[in-house]
């Protein structure tokens, strides 16, 4: 019996968090990729690298020129481990873009074998107060067999806690 290679399974890491600000401003916000530098954490030294905006098809709604739709390819340049100066590049491009509702980026070249970002934005009121869900699902292959899945465990999927909870309090002091 052939039971496949387990180390070939995707791994989905999924958050989700509210902001008290109408779902125009953050989908603004997130179709921005100059807030990148914004949202990651210090220790990460992204930068912004090159840019290729291919803004997205809104009727009636105004600056979407800054704005990453479908077909925009964004670089970044960052610290592969918080701790060390060796600098990676990453590369992805927006694959479907769909105003006040979702966007998702894919991975083009970077350090994992996979890496998907599908960002969701939901109105909902928190104690009368009306704002915004932001739901990020990230389906993603370290590689590297078995010695990728046990950095899976040990050190990637803490950074993508840690990284997304920065996004979190970043988002919400952008937004206060």
């Amino acid at each position: 019996m052939d039971f496949g290679n387990p180390y070939l399974v995707a791994e989905i890491f999924e958050t989700e968090h509210w902001i008290a600000a109408p779902i125009e401003r953050v989908c603004r916000f997130f179709s921005d990729p100059h807030n990148l530098s914004v949202i990651s954490p210090p220790s990460s030294g992204a930068e912004l690298k090159s840019l290729h905006l291919v803004p997205p098809l809104l009727p009636f709604v105004e600056g979407t020129e800054l704005l990453a739709g479908a077909g925009s390819r964004v670089v970044v340049s960052f610290r592969l481990l918080p701790f060390l100066p060796m600098r990676g590049s990453w590369t992805a491009d927006i694959v479907d873009y769909q105003w006040l509702d979702h966007f998702r980026d894919v991975q083009v070249k970077g350090p994992f074998k996979k890496f998907e970002h599908t960002h969701t934005f939901v109105v909902k009121q928190r104690n009368g107060t009306p704002g915004t869900v932001v739901r990020d699902h990230v389906e993603y292959d370290v590689g590297f067999g078995p010695a990728g899945a046990l950095a899976n465990v040990l050190l990637v999927r803490r950074m993508l806690k840690q990284m997304f909870a920065y996004r979190h309090s970043a988002t919400e002091r952008a937004f206060a």
